[in-house]
């Protein structure tokens, strides 16, 4: 059984920020809670996890944790709570048995917004054209993670659902801001509305979303989640 790593989250009058070896992988705002996974952005050894909270009116309040599931059960590592805790909480998590994810063959690459950007058309105008096979690989370092967890016919039906649902209804392209992170091996790409920029409309009004973190693997560029 795998071992899975998670964070616990709540913010009042204030915002937390997650990051994960210098990954920013989630922003809670005043009123939110909530968790979320951490494996993916994890590696075998010493991974730095922070929390960061920024006030945001006089009764600022925080609380985060880590928590780890797996074969012997459920545990709640190390939680902090603001304004008891004093600046930045920053934990340093060992973990092994970790699969080798794909961001982690992904080069650094500084300055390269541009390509990340073009990147980000290439996608979006591979589903607009009905280009599968293009789409397929941009995603390629996708699909191997899923691998991990997978079965082939799982990941191949996922595939098929994703092509389907994001060409439904697929919106334009608007402004980018694109970051990088970790010298240039990990990008993050955000539309003006903070939110992934490939965006499709399901007939209930719901948005799918995709295009936010990419790498170079191979010489290409591909998305990493």
């Amino acid at each position: 059984m795998t071992t899975f790593y998670s964070f616990d989250v709540r913010a009042s009058d204030a915002e937390i920020l997650v990051t994960v070896n210098g990954i920013p992988v989630e922003l809670f705002t005043s009123g939110q809670s909530g968790g979320g996974p951490m494996n993916v952005w994890m590696f075998n050894g010493a991974n730095r996890i922070v929390f960061e909270m920024t006030p945001k009116g006089e009764n600022a309040r925080g609380f985060a944790g880590i928590d780890v599931s797996g074969p012997e059960g459920f545990e709640t590592l190390v939680s902090f709570e603001w304004p008891e805790h004093e600046g930045p909480a920053e934990y340093v998590l060992d973990a092994q048995d970790l699969p080798a994810w794909s961001w982690l063959r992904a080069e650094p690459v500084p300055g390269a917004e541009e390509e990340v950007t073009a990147a980000v058309a290439r996608l979006h105008a591979a589903l607009e054209e009905g280009k599968e096979q293009e789409f397929r690989d941009i995603l390629a370092a996708m699909y191997a993670n899923a691998a991990t967890m997978a079965t082939p016919e799982q990941i191949e039906q996922g595939h098929q659902q994703m092509w389907s649902d994001f060409r439904k209804d697929l919106q334009p392209l608007g402004d980018l801001a694109v970051t990088a992170f970790r010298d240039g091996q990990v990008y993050r790409v955000l539309d003006a509305g903070g939110m992934a920029p490939i965006q499709s409309v399901d007939d209930d009004g719901g948005i799918f979303s995709t295009g936010q973190w990419w790498g170079k693997i191979d010489g290409s560029w591909q998305l990493l989640k």
